[in-house]
């Protein structure tokens, strides 16, 4: 992510393809011709991605270049205040705060507090005791039509996913993410994780969902638990969510039943296993 004069009145270029296209050697070219230009640049990374150096960025042809570590995206926002260019490489290495980045978009820019709790009731009589309100954090104003265009670029992501969330009848606007970890399972071969945001209906949004999982291979795999849990919201809006007694048997209907799906329990965790775990030696 390259930002041109973020302190004032400017615009913000995404750098994006598939892995090996050559992202983070084109960031570096881009960061290097602005201090040729004297521009004041600030470039910051992500402290966990330590594959090549800790302090700098590098792309895979070792092209590098001098970067700030910084462990929460929150942490670059103060260090910027006086820059004209400020670079940004992994993006999606950062914390749980991209759920907010996904539901500003959503908004037209506006974060509101996030919050577990939406109302208290009375157990006796179902009666409201306390709601949660929206409460607006802040507001990103819009540069013309760039959210529309970028809730349009998400809600066409859905049809190139095999798997539910392309037929989900709901509409969904997402996005996936897959970063490299440090280990590796074969020479130049990284294992990934798998990360998704969404949010929806996409017309009318009222959840916004990440998803990070360790070693899971592609972000586009994780497209299914979107949709599982969209059906869980659903369900638990209009009164139909049940448990399933898997998840835990001490709540099947029968407790004293001891054939609960042990066995299925394992075949199930080797099945995910099997699929987010490559091959040795395969480009998974």
């Amino acid at each position: 992510m390259f930002l041109e004069n973020a302190s004032q009145k400017g615009w913000i270029e995404v750098i994006c393809g598939s892995m090996f296209s050559g992202k983070t050697e084109e960031l570096i070219r881009r960061l290097k011709r602005a201090r040729y230009a004297n521009q004041k640049v600030e470039i910051f990374k992500p402290r966990i991605d330590v594959r090549y150096s800790e302090e700098e960025v590098v792309s895979h042809d070792a092209s590098a270049i001098r970067s700030t570590p910084v462990d929460s995206a929150q942490n670059i926002l103060l260090m910027t205040s006086d820059v004209d260019v400020v670079g940004i490489d992994e993006a999606q290495f950062f914390d749980e705060s991209i759920v907010d980045v996904c539901r500003r978009l959503a908004n037209n820019g506006v974060r509101y507090r996030t919050h577990f709790v939406k109302a208290i009731l009375d157990t006796n009589t179902g009666e409201v005791l306390s709601e949660t309100q929206p409460e607006v954090m802040d507001i990103i104003e819009g540069n013309g039509n760039t959210f529309e265009l970028v809730r349009q670029g998400m809600k066409q992501v859905p049809s190139t996913i095999s798997g539910k969330i392309s037929s989900y009848p709901i509409a969904i606007a997402c996005k996936t993410g897959t970063p490299q970890r440090s280990e590796t399972y074969a020479s130049g071969k990284h294992y990934l994780n798998a990360i998704m945001i969404a949010y929806l209906p996409a017309d009318d949004p009222e959840i916004a969902i990440g998803i990070t999982v360790e070693y899971g291979g592609y972000g586009a795999r994780t497209g299914d638990l979107v949709v599982d849990i969209a059906n869980a919201y659903f369900a638990m809006k209009d009164g139909t969510l049940e448990v399933d007694p898997y998840v835990n048997p001490a709540l099947s209907a029968d407790p004293s039943d001891d054939t609960t799906g042990a066995a299925d329990t394992t075949d199930t965790a080797g099945a995910v296993q099997d699929e987010t775990q490559p091959e040795q030696g395969s480009a998974d």
